[in-house]
């Protein structure tokens, strides 16, 4: 049986390794005024104990306090409403010796015993 379509990509697709960006190259910090208010002091309270990114962490600290918010409040751009509620996807490289996801939570009793 024959491929659809004989491309060099199908045939011999590029490794993730040889894609990927080298560890050491990261985007630079968030600018101060990226952490003003609310969301800001929680991102400098949390940022001692966690590995997380402080971009990530204010990222989720948004979406989740916008979905708390929910459909009820939005502003008006043009004819457009736009709600606080949103969506977040977050990917990270895989370090030997990490695990877990990009929120976790603690153990209950439970599964501690």
């Amino acid at each position: 049986m024959t491929p659809l379509v004989e491309s060099p990509e199908l045939l011999d697709p590029p490794h993730v390794e040889d894609s990927a960006p080298p560890l050491g190259r990261w985007p630079d910090p968030l600018e101060p005024a990226a952490l003003h208010g609310v969301a800001g002091e929680f991102v400098r309270r949390l940022e001692p104990h966690t590995e997380a990114d402080p971009a990530a962490i204010l990222f989720q600290f948004l979406v989740g306090a916008g979905n708390l918010v929910g459909r009820t409040a939005h502003f008006i751009v043009e004819d457009d409403k736009h709600f606080c509620n949103m969506e977040y996807g977050a990917c990270r490289q895989h370090v030997e010796g990490t695990e877990g996801g990009f929120v976790a939570t603690r153990p209950t009793p439970a599964q501690e015993g």
